[in-house]
């Protein structure tokens, strides 16, 4: 099945680099969707397909990435950590950070620090 959405794969690279870009923004389906020229439905199957994630998932996984990038080479506060990182509110960040990461951010960012 990859190999039939193989010719959207200039879709899917527009959509990383657009959601790597923005991933501060609050973004939708329907705004990656729109800046790839596809229907959101669509679109997600393709980049599901051709990722093996959600476009959702590849963007919480930029924010996350980018947030754990900051927790250990700043000195930001949570709450512009996770302004920055594209999360509605520090609560917010701190619940998915330990859902997706497995500690809180400050755990995190004292842990590894630590390591370093």
């Amino acid at each position: 099945q990859n190999e039939k959405f193989l010719r959207y794969s200039d879709n899917v690279f527009s959509a990383c680099d657009f959601i790597d870009k923005n991933f501060q923004t609050h973004i939708t389906l329907s705004d990656i969707a729109t800046k790839v020229h596809l229907s959101p439905s669509f679109f997600h199957t393709v980049f599901k397909s051709a990722t093996g994630i959600t476009p959702s998932e590849y963007l919480l996984n930029t924010r996350l990435q980018n947030a754990k990038n900051m927790l250990l080479n700043s000195n930001h506060s949570l709450v512009d950590i996770a302004i920055a990182c594209g999360f509605e509110s520090q609560a917010y960040f701190c619940y998915v950070f330990k859902r997706h990461i497995g500690s809180t951010p400050k755990k995190y960012r004292d842990t590894k620090q630590l390591i370093l």
